[in-house]
């Protein structure tokens, strides 16, 4: 094999030879193809499959496979195996669950269980794990993508530090998401290389769906650029090198702010408790390197109670400690996350410690004359003490190295001392980098996490005190929180002039079912939701509402079809099996309704109406035991629990009644 230069030298003189008029006998194919690899259209066009990098960059493309980045998203059968798959079932007391990952072959199976009061086990769940997120370097946890597209996180990930499974970030409470956390487009943003997606499937309040051929890791092309017109002008016979290289991105050639995005995209988050979120204007694959990361995304800062910003050290703050250190607010922009890091080859500390030092010491040039500090300092290097590693308070069962550059840390005790999990307490937030609306995004995140009626009068005024039309997308935003607190008639006169501007938009069409069903309008809902299916016949939602409207109005025959769809489309909800049950005892078909009922709280253990259900349909089946069964555990792990409590009240009053 040539090397890279020669190889560059060699394909320009081939693609030389070869006449305009044969390179183009196939247009079509070109346009959509280069060295045999598709390339994408769409939402991110221009994108190529990293493979046709290593051509003219074999050593770097080889290299580049053993860092994280690369690994951090894979095919079960693609990636590493580092976890224990003989490992006992993991038991999280809080929510009273078991949960296991196995390998049988290159298929991992995800399952999940519990205990009744006699120990046996009840509520079973297993399914095929279709995705690895994460290279394994710290965490990993695993993914399952449903015929809809839609991504889901497992509740269980594996810890490699200390070798163990455990519960991913967000999942240690009691009531967590369970199999129905949705990964959305700006969570596979730091985590995957762009889909080849259809054009505006990444607008603002599209369905989160993703093509089933997924890139597998955090390519060349997320730094440097869509990678398709770069080679194209290399196989056009191109002579002139510096067009060639003007057609990719060097990010280390980019002034300080667009070179600190590229790596900033995905290694700065303030907060993750609380995340700020893109330009409304911008669709979420629309970042390329070279543009400043302020105008595509709104970081937020937060304040927690009892808690300065030098104290908060969290996972995923690389970055955002870094620029709290001296060395990078004074270094003028000098120090930067390369002067450490070759984004193309795997350097740690324990490897090659002198590469890291000598960064240090390009600045502090007294370094090597100051006996004292080198005696005190001993054998250790420059970022042991600091930048030392520290417990994340976020995932607390993770070390990382904090990239706050101090001159005097907290001893390791303190720093590697076990941690609780906790929510954290926040008493206020702020815009990073605020410009003209900076108060917008300052209450976004709010209204998306946590929409309170107080929050929604908050962006309802400020819509208002700038004059903003219905135009704006931040509109949506606004109806969305509107239904959330059941502000219907606010809902309602908003969506009209809404439906004017957009036209028979999906999303809308969807919202206005919404709000004519929660106002028993049930003939417009209908038409609604019809609507909105023509244009999006895979969209679950619309599916479910458009259902659980026809259950309602005692369409069962249609709502049975519109079910079991959603059934097909997105296997782990529970509520259209919940519904089906209803349809099969209105027509009395109690078996079953038994076996919907079961399925819905076996993907949902907390389902309180599951159980209610349940209850209902085992008793009046003359299956008391099991009746007593579900109802005992349902009182230990529904969110409601109280209703079962009365109902095992009036089972052991009406018992008593009848043994008279």
């Amino acid at each position: 094999m040539p090397s890279p230069p020669a190889l560059h030298t060699l394909l320009l003189s081939l693609a030389f030879i070869f006449s305009a008029a044969a390179l183009n006998a196939d247009t079509t194919i070109l346009d959509n193809q280069v060295l045999g690899f598709n390339v994408s259209e769409g939402a991110a066009p221009g994108y190529i499959d990293d493979r046709a990098c290593s051509t003219c960059h074999e050593a770097l493309y080889e290299s580049y496979q053993q860092v994280g980045m690369s690994q951090s998203f894979k095919r079960p059968d693609q990636a590493k195996i580092i976890e224990n798959f003989d490992a006992e079932p993991f038991f999280h007391a809080a929510s009273q669950r078991f949960y296991q990952m196995k390998k049988e072959g290159d298929t991992l199976i995800f399952s999940r269980f519990q205990h009744d009061q006699q120990h046996n086990k009840i509520n079973e769940y297993s399914v095929n794990v279709d995705w690895i997120l994460g290279s394994g370097n710290t965490t990993r946890s695993y993914l399952i993508q449903t015929p809809s597209g839609e991504l889901f996180q497992l509740p269980i990930g594996w810890y490699s530090q200390d070798k163990k499974w455990a519960m991913s970030p967000g999942f240690e409470n009691a009531q967590h998401d369970g199999v129905q956390r949705q990964v959305k487009r700006q969570c596979m943003f730091c985590h995957n290389a762009y889909p080849n997606a259809p054009a505006q499937s990444d607008s603002h309040e599209q369905p989160h769906v993703f093509p089933s051929d997924l890139p597998q890791g955090t390519g060349c092309q997320r730094c440097h650029g869509p990678g398709a017109k770069h080679i194209r002008r290399v196989l056009s016979g191109e002579h002139d090198l510096e067009s060639v290289k003007a057609a990719i991105v060097n990010p280390a050639k980019l002034l300080p702010k667009q070179r600190d995005s590229v790596c900033f995209q995905c290694h700065m988050l303030p907060s993750v408790s609380l995340v700020g979120t893109r330009d409304l204007k911008r669709a979420d694959y629309s970042f390329r390197p070279g543009e400043n990361l302020n105008d595509y995304l709104h970081h937020i800062d937060i304040q927690k109670a009892g808690q300065t910003p030098n104290e908060r050290f969290e996972i995923n703050h690389h970055a955002y400690r870094m620029t709290l250190s001296r060395c990078y607010t004074e270094s003028q922009s000098a120090l930067t996350c390369i002067s450490c890091h070759n984004p193309h080859k795997k350097t740690t500390l324990k490897n090659n410690p002198e590469h890291f030092n000598n960064v240090c010491k390009g600045c502090h040039t007294s370094i090597d004359k100051n006996t004292t500090h080198q005696q005190q300092a001993g054998q250790k290097h420059c970022a042991t003490c600091h930048m030392p590693r520290q417990r994340t308070q976020d995932v607390v069962d993770v070390i990382m190295t904090d990239h706050r550059i101090q001159k005097h840390a907290l001893p390791e005790t303190q720093r590697l001392a076990p941690l609780t999990k906790s929510d954290p307490v926040i008493e206020g937030i702020s815009v990073m980098y605020p410009d003209e609306d900076a108060e917008i995004y300052q209450i976004l995140p709010l209204i998306r996490a946590l929409p309170l009626q107080q929050f929604v009068d908050q962006l309802e005024q400020l819509l208002l005190k700038k004059r903003l039309d219905v135009s704006h997308p931040v509109y949506f935003d606004l109806l969305k929180a509107y239904i959330k607190v059941q502000a219907f008639e606010q809902a309602n006169s908003l969506i009209k002039p809404m439906l004017t501007y957009h036209g028979d938009n999906a999303t809308l069409l969807n919202w206005q079912g919404v709000i004519q069903t929660a106002d028993k309008n049930y003939v417009a809902a209908e038409n609604s939701f019809t609507r909105a299916l023509k244009q999006q016949p895979n969209n679950i939602e619309i599916l479910m509402n458009l259902g659980i409207l026809q259950v309602t109005t005692k369409q069962f025959t249609h709502a049975e079809k519109l079910l079991n769809q959603a059934i097909l489309l997105r296997p782990n909800n529970h509520r259209p099996h919940y519904y089906l049950a209803l349809i099969a005892i209105e027509q009395q078909k109690d078996q079953a309704a038994i076996e919907h009922l079961k399925t819905a709280v076996a993907i949902k253990p907390s389902f309180t109406h599951g159980y209610v259900k349940l209850y209902e349909q085992l008793q009046k089946n003359g299956a008391h035991a099991q009746a007593a069964r579900y109802l005992e555990h349902g009182i230990s792990n529904a969110n409601n629990p109280e209703r079962l409590k009365t109902m095992q009240v009036q089972a052991g009053t009406q018992d008593t009644s009848d043994s008279r």
